[in-house]
């Protein structure tokens, strides 16, 4: 199995960052042009922690998925 620590790690680092970055950017007064900067920076730290959430709820360390062979035996 695979250790998933750092992984949660950033993805509770990017989503945080992604989301006070967003709200700080519309609560303070600023100018537009540096508004929507902090707004793209902040919703790519978001979509980061989103995808990196969904990459690693489907790691392929988790399941075991591999094919045995398996003999029945009837009992007839």
């Amino acid at each position: 199995m695979k250790d998933k620590t750092l992984g949660i790690w950033l993805i509770v680092m990017f989503g945080i960052s992604g989301l006070a970055m967003t709200v700080l950017a519309w609560l303070w007064p600023a100018l537009e042009s540096d508004r929507v900067m902090a707004t793209l920076a902040g919703s790519i730290g978001i979509g980061i922690a989103v995808t990196y959430a969904f990459m690693l709820r489907k790691s392929p360390g988790d399941r075991n998925e591999k094919q045995v062979p398996v003999e029945v035996e009837n009992k007839s």
